[in-house]
């Protein structure tokens, strides 16, 4: 016989794990094969999404893309072989689950019927139901009395600080989408109120009047007629593409801050371009934000790690391409416009559907993209390229481009081809701005800088320009062409300095100089990977900064300097040309910029932020990050040698610590104590 598809759904505690453990192990002895497989169980993405739970990173679309790759994953490598080889597959969760749990977040339905479009229709469904009551029960007994946890609950999106009020509605609205499937989807509703032994029986006899009755030469993988499975095809309708990308597909926003998008093939370029596009308008006294493809935590943490490790099918590889558009416009680009900043990014929507539709997948199974995520930018530069340039430039790929690493090198140069002039066709449509990217970098950096001042920047206020940080800019570009590990540990830096002003008590002048110190701390690698740090010292002295003094030049380089030895085996030699009362600034500061560095320990951006707070004169580094960061939480404790030293205070390291107070404080219903800033 051939493998067959059961599947079971319901709400968490409704009591399906009971009965497929039962049903299971009553074919086993009856001489089937049988392989169960759970929702959120894939080798290479269910880590992270279960971490990010914890950290509440989530955001209703992310969750569901999310989910989706990961149901992707289990239904290419688990279900579907298992399926062919005969197997008899009871899947606790399917592509219900997602339904139900996102339409209860709101969640467009057209989009989560596109992620689950290759789901095949099971043989047989059961929807395990009882009340929502009962439910909550079950989970707390399950749970030894911990409340249901945030996501479970819908806390994400009720405004409910009760954990089993909000579980209640929540679940409510699940069972409700859940009625609906049942009916739609043709589920065999299952009274689980009843006892296990009964609900059993029941089981074991729908089951058993079902195999008599399935035919061995039919197959199980039937697409559901509710599904728009058919996602591929042959590039024969360019036009489809182009009315994707006409002016009226995408909506204008009505948003006080702006949105530039650089689009292009080569994604060197563009990534370059919007670094330094971001760094000046931040110098300008812009207040800007960067959305950089393949550079998030679902980027890296995910997805970079998922195709290094396996070969991830094309829809598997677009669904987690899907998941980081999710999150930058969940979590950067509506949440900025709405606060009147800019937000520059490296490529947007057209940027994921020109890489897929080149390698295959339907213009169409685009459209419901642009539905969810609406927002025309207001404006977008194409970089045009033609094929040759981006051979010669041997281009890394990120993002949704990464799909094409690792082919022939023709069958590359093919795709890369399609994608250009896809590009080219989209950028007519739209009405793109284009510029072509033979220009020198320098030149194109003032194209477009030329070209948003006369477009965007004229209707936004900035603040004030800070000159002094443009020459920091300046000169870490002429050393350094990695954006992205400098500005995020300048960012932790600041973070900490702010968190820590009762230890340190300076001042905004000595928190810039931390930011330029942590910025620059890396530019000596382009002169010598062997002891950096002083050629990074070095570097610094010999520029002359116009608008910094050369005292504050010293400092900066001393702080540089300072961030990567033992504390035990520095010399402090460039020291002495400063005064006491700086010598000690210098100590202060180097010591944030040590703990900074560590929190980027792996290069992988895992650490979404940090809380710095202190209790029983211990000092607490709590770090939110969607990982366990064990390299960063080793880097903190090694380097923190400074920060113990100078402030005479100890240091411990912690993971989502505040997250995990939460729960705690539920658990015990005591309000959280809170001791950010303390």
């Amino acid at each position: 016989m051939r493998g067959r598809l059961i599947v079971f759904e319901g709400l968490d505690g409704a009591g399906k794990t009971t009965q497929i453990d039962l049903l299971s192990r009553y074919l086993k002895q009856k001489g089937f094969p049988v392989i169960i497989t759970s929702w959120n169980s894939s080798r290479l993405i269910s880590k992270a999404i279960k971490r990010a739970k914890k950290a509440q990173l989530l955001t209703p679309y992310l969750y569901s893309a999310l989910h989706a790759a990961d149901f992707m994953y289990r239904l290419e490598n688990t279900i579907i072989p298992s399926l062919h080889e005969g197997y008899i597959v009871i899947a606790d969760r399917y592509a219900y689950t997602g339904l139900a749990r996102d339409l209860a977040r709101n969640v467009d339905r057209r989009w989560i019927e596109n992620m689950y479009a290759l789901a095949p229709q099971p043989d047989l469904a059961f929807y395990c139901k009882t009340s929502i009551e009962e439910t909550l029960e079950r989970i707390l007994d399950r749970n030894r009395g911990e409340q249901p946890s945030y996501y479970e609950s819908g806390m994400d999106v009720l405004q409910h600080d009760d954990p089993q009020e909000a579980f209640l509605q929540f679940q409510a609205q699940v069972a409700s989408e859940y009625e609906w499937i049942a009916k739609e989807h043709h589920l065999l509703e299952i009274d689980t109120t009843a006892s296990i032994e009964d609900t059993h029986q029941y089981v074991v006899s729908i089951v058993e009047d079902r195999l008599k009755v399935w035919d061995e030469t039919t197959t199980s993988l039937q697409f559901s007629e509710k599904l728009p499975h058919a996602i591929y095809q042959a590039i024969d309708r360019p036009g489809k593409l182009q009315m994707l990308f006409h002016n009226e597909s995408l909506v204008p926003h009505s948003y006080p801050g702006k949105l530039v998008v650089i689009e292009g093939a080569d994604t060197a370029a563009t990534a370059r371009q919007a670094n330094l596009l971001y760094n000046e308008l931040i110098a300008r006294g812009y207040d800007t934000r960067l959305a950089v493809s393949g550079n998030s935590w679902v980027g890296i943490e995910v997805t970079r790690k998922a195709i290094r490790k396996t070969m991830l099918s094309l829809p598997a590889k677009v669904l987690l391409s899907v998941s980081e558009i999710a999150l930058y416009y969940e979590q950067v680009i509506v949440p900025s416009l709405q606060s009147g900043a800019i937000v520059i990014a490296d490529g947007y929507i057209a940027r994921l559907v020109t890489s897929y539709v080149a390698a295959g997948l339907r213009p169409e199974w685009f459209e419901t993209l642009c539905h969810v995520f609406p927002i025309k930018p207001d404006r977008t530069i194409f970089l045009d390229v033609p094929l040759s340039d981006l051979i010669k430039k041997k281009i890394p790929q990120t993002g949704p481009a990464i799909l094409h690493s690792g082919l022939a090198g023709g069958l590359e140069a093919v795709l890369q081809q399609t994608m250009i002039d896809l590009y080219r066709n989209i950028a007519e449509a739209a009405q793109w701005q284009r510029i072509a990217s033979s220009a020198s970098e320098k030149e194109l950096h003032h194209m477009l800088l030329d070209d948003i001042s006369q477009t965007i920047l004229s209707h936004i206020t900035c603040g004030e320009p800070d000159s002094s940080l443009r020459e920091v800019f300046e000169l870490f570009s002429h050393y350094d062409r990695e954006f992205d590990h400098p500005r995020k540990v300048a960012e932790l830096a600041v973070s900490l300095f702010d968190q820590t002003v009762h230890l340190h008590r300076s001042g905004q002048r000595e928190r810039k100089m931390l930011f330029y110190a942590a910025y620059l701390h890396d530019i000596g690698h382009a002169l010598s990977e062997k002891q950096h740090e002083e050629f990074t010292y070095e570097a610094i002295m010999r520029e002359h900064f116009q608008t910094i003094s050369d005292n504050e030049k010293e400092i900066i380089a001393n702080i540089a300097c300072l961030h990567r030895q033992p504390f035990s085996k520095m010399k402090f030699d460039h020291l002495a040309r400063l005064s006491g009362e700086h010598q000690i600034l210098v100590k202060k500061l180097a010591a944030l910029l040590r703990i900074a560095d560590a929190l980027e320990e792996s290069g992988k951006r895992v650490v979404h932020d940090v809380r710095c707070y202190e209790e029983h004169e211990v000092i607490y580094i709590d770090i939110h990050a969607v990982s366990k960061a064990l390299p960063e939480r080793a880097a903190v404790l090694r380097k923190a040698d400074m920060f113990e030293r100078v402030f005479q205070k100890p240091v411990v390291v912690a993971r989502n610590w505040r997250e995990k107070r939460a729960r705690q404080a539920q658990r015990s219903r005591l309000p959280e104590t809170d001791h950010e800033g303390k």
